[in-house]
């Protein structure tokens, strides 16, 4: 049987790490893959969304994922906010790699820029970072 190298799910990865330390820094929107919602059914207007967005092997035992993290905050909210909690997940990001083993490297990709939420108006904010995980 021929030995295969699998590698760990990227945005579950930082999915995960993000849900875990958020909330140590005041920070306790929710964080997924997908847009939440609310008990109503309704799309949710404040959240943290990780996406995978392209990547490659970079060797033959480590992956190089791209991800997108947006931050959005409902319409009613002070853009400031939105961009405090943007920096803040851009210093988290750049620390993965001592909290999460799986993790060798974060390079940032794309600094967070400012955006408006097509649907509500909502200020949001995205950036974008470059993963390397090693394959078990």
């Amino acid at each position: 049987m021929t030995d295969i190298i699998l590698f760990d799910d990227p945005e579950a990865l930082v999915v995960a790490y993000l849900r875990d330390v958020l909330p140590g820094y005041g920070i306790t929107l929710p964080v997924g893959t997908a847009v939440p919602r609310t008990p109503e059914g309704k799309p949710a207007s404040q959240y943290v969304r990780v996406l995978l967005t392209g990547g490659s092997t970079t060797s033959p035992v480590t992956d190089e994922s791209l991800i997108v993290i947006e931050v959005h905050y409902g319409i009613d909210d002070d853009s400031t906010v939105a961009s405090r909690a943007a920096s803040l997940i851009r210093g988290l990001m750049a620390a993965m790699p001592r909290h999460t083993p799986a993790v060798r490297q974060v390079r940032e990709v794309g600094r967070p820029v400012p955006r408006t939420h097509p649907v509500t108006g909502a200020p949001s904010y995205s950036q974008s970072h470059a993963i390397t995980t090693r394959g078990l």
